[in-house]
């Protein structure tokens, strides 16, 4: 499935999002044709094309990674697929496309003790990348909240990116899961802010909200974090049974 997606999203033109400056017309006929192999499925041709890509003297454009590894994934080939994340990701750090790319990959293929390390590796050469911070803070978390570890990761992400709301996301679940509620109510209530005109993300937000100020008691305001969530999930081309459900759960320990 994650190969279908990351096909999916090369072929539509949305890898080309980040990349650096256009490849020559040479370079972008061969990425068509290996394209081409790829939508017939010929993912050995398509390789053959792409290697030598890679391997030549000039950069390969980041387009040639995520389509070699997605080849790769289509032949079962998840450790040669993972490998060329990391090369292309060495040589291009902080494209972020790659590394969204690369952290599902990891999510989906690798055991948690694997990917601590890959991550580990690949913050090395990105220390400061908000997708790598991001999931290494989540897996820190469901290692062990309580952990340096964590609480450093989650600060660094922070630190990186405070204008993303899904920064405070994640210091938010870290803070309730270290007893910390006032700290996941500012969290949440900044990255609420910052969810902008992203109205699943506000719904899921206020719905946390909500959750976390019934813990406290404070049941006014948790009521009306409920409320608005329902509001705007009734708005929503496809609306979420769960902000339903978690009103009517705190509804019925209000009775």
């Amino acid at each position: 499935m994650l190969a279908i997606v990351i096909l999916s999203a090369v072929l539509s033109g949305a890898a080309q999002a980040q990349a650096p400056p256009a490849p020559s017309a040479q370079v972008e006929s061969q990425i068509e044709a290996a394209q081409k192999h790829m939508q017939a499925a010929d993912f050995g041709k398509a390789l053959e094309i792409l290697n030598m890509l890679i391997q030549g003297e000039k950069a390969a454009p980041p387009d040639v990674f995520i389509l070699t590894a997605t080849c790769h994934l289509n032949r079962q080939e998840t450790a040669l697929a993972l490998e060329v994340f990391e090369r292309g990701m060495s040589l291009y750090p902080g494209q972020q496309l790659l590394e969204e790319f690369y952290v599902r990959l990891l999510s989906n293929y690798v055991p948690v003790e694997q990917m601590k390390e890959r991550l580990d590796k690949a913050l090395a050469i990105s220390p400061r990348s908000p997708v790598l911070l991001r999931a290494s803070a989540y897996l820190e978390i469901r290692l062990d909240p309580r952990s340096e570890q964590a609480r450093k990761v989650v600060d660094r992400l922070i630190e990186a990116a405070p204008d993303n709301p899904n920064s405070h996301l994640v210091s938010g679940r870290w803070a309730m899961l270290n007893q910390q509620a006032e700290r996941a109510i500012r969290d949440w209530e900044t990255a609420l802010t910052l969810a902008g005109n992203d109205n699943r993300m506000r719904m899921d937000i206020l719905t946390l909200l909500g959750e976390v100020e019934n813990t406290l008691n404070r049941a006014d305001r948790a009521e009306a974090a409920f409320k608005k969530a329902l509001e705007i999930n009734a708005g929503l081309p496809e609306p979420n049974a769960a902000s339903a459900f978690f009103y009517a759960e705190f509804l019925a320990k209000q009775s």
